[in-house]
């Protein structure tokens, strides 16, 4: 197939791509006329007025959704909890979150096991094991319906890995927004 064939293939198919997605569903706005019986000659007019046609056009409404948000972002490496209460009568609720932990610089001495099995000295940086952070969302009764973060907080047996993402609900109801994190900087909003 040369490229004249290819380029009016392509004009073709977004025209009518155009014309179903654009074109079509605007037809359905225009107002067509109830069919009117036209005078035909020979009959007698009455000299009655006519009245022109009116056409009711119904008003579009729309049912603007409960705007709630909430942001917060630290100014530095910070430790801090947040329960907020939210009704949701319009769902869904979703948190997103961005953290960075407080990092601690260590020193290991490691041994080479190959060649002159030399040991040395060396410096690197990781995550403090006090850098954690929790993001829940608790439904009425206090059960946890999402929840995610990273670290393990003292105390509990289990630790997430996602320094950011987002938790969510899609039920309407009465929730509470769980936010706690230690030496972390970041943001959270919903």
């Amino acid at each position: 197939m040369d490229r004249a064939t290819e380029v009016i293939i392509v004009v073709v198919y977004c025209t009518v791509l155009i014309t179903v997605t654009c074109v079509l569903p605007l037809i359905d706005r225009i107002p067509i006329p109830p069919p009117t019986t036209p005078a035909t000659p020979g009959t007698p007019s009455h000299g009655l007025p006519r009245t022109p046609l009116t056409y009711n056009t119904p008003e579009v409404t729309t049912r603007a959704p409960a705007a709630l948000s909430y942001s917060y972002t630290t100014s530095g490496y910070e430790s801090r909890a947040f329960h907020i209460p939210v009704d949701i009568s319009d769902p869904p609720l979703v948190v997103r979150y961005q953290f960075v932990p407080k990092n601690v610089t260590r020193t290991k001495m490691i041994t080479s096991e190959y060649g002159r099995k030399e040991t040395k000295l060396i410096t690197y940086e990781m995550p403090s094991e006090d850098s954690w952070l929790r993001v829940r969302i608790l439904d009425g009764q206090g059960h946890v319906v999402d929840e995610g973060g990273f670290g393990q907080i003292p105390g509990e047996g289990r630790g997430f890995g996602n320094l950011e993402g987002k938790v969510s609900t899609y039920r309407q109801g009465k929730y509470t927004v769980e936010v706690r994190f230690n030496d972390m900087k970041g943001k959270f909003s919903f």
